[in-house]
């Protein structure tokens, strides 16, 4: 049970690939605008406020995104500029980014386990208390 003067510690971790298609599926096809960090972030806190009580606040204090990168050797001058921009808004955002190195016969591998892992690694290392897992995986 919280503390009614305790900050509620969460967690976020974007599987990359799916929330980028989801950025560019609202942006372009719904035309509702980009998704962005900071303010997902205040309605993850909101969320949890409402599902979640007991505690003083509500803070995202740790966020990673899960990604498969190309070397730049294979990559595209667009992908290259792309990688770069979406860099600077996971910086910029306080979103910390975790590549895998990216296959050019099998693409993305083992991202899942590696966002599951650091999940796992990062709340039982007691640095958060809810985390939350932005993926369309189902596996």
């Amino acid at each position: 049970m919280a503390s009614s003067n305790a900050i509620c510690r969460i967690g976020v971790f974007y599987d990359g690939s799916f929330f980028a298609y989801a950025r560019r599926y609202y942006y372009q096809e719904r035309d509702l605008g980009w998704l962005r960090y900071l303010p997902l972030h205040a309605f993850i806190e909101a969320f949890i406020a409402q599902k979640e009580q007991g505690y003083a606040s509500y803070r995202v204090v740790y966020a990673a995104w899960h990604q498969g990168l190309f070397t730049s050797k294979k990559a595209t001058p667009e992908q290259l500029r792309f990688d770069r921009n979406q860099h600077h808004d996971l910086m910029h955002a306080g979103v910390e980014a975790r590549y895998l190195p990216m296959s050019q016969t099998q693409g993305e591998k083992g991202i899942d386990v590696a966002l599951a892992v650091d999940a796992l690694q990062v709340g039982l290392d007691g640095k958060i208390d809810i985390a939350v897992l932005v993926t369309g995986g189902g596996d």
